[in-house]
């Protein structure tokens, strides 16, 4: 019998305004993000679930997922920082 494998979740408790200022926004507080300074990615479901970064091996996407979206450290560390990953430098 085949192992089945868990992905871990997690709900992204958001406060999203109408429409963020900036393309550069945080994810679940839509504030804007200082291109200055470092912040963190996160993947994100239809359903506004994080996806743990050691389950997207075994997490079946779909096209409706919003996919990797910037948080900004202070909601990374709401959500927990092991769901997240460094922001990759354009």
């Amino acid at each position: 019998m085949a192992k089945r494998t868990t992905v871990r979740k997690e709900f992204i408790d958001y406060d999203a305004r109408r429409k963020p200022r900036t393309k550069r926004s945080c994810v679940r507080c839509q504030k804007d993000l200082d291109s200055g300074k470092p912040v963190r990615r996160v993947y994100v479901t239809r359903d506004m679930e994080a996806v743990h970064p050691d389950d997207l091996g075994h997490y079946l996407r779909s096209e409706c997922d919003f996919g990797w979206l910037l948080i900004g450290n202070d909601c990374a560390c709401i959500l927990g920082m092991e769901w997240t990953l460094p922001e990759i430098s354009p």
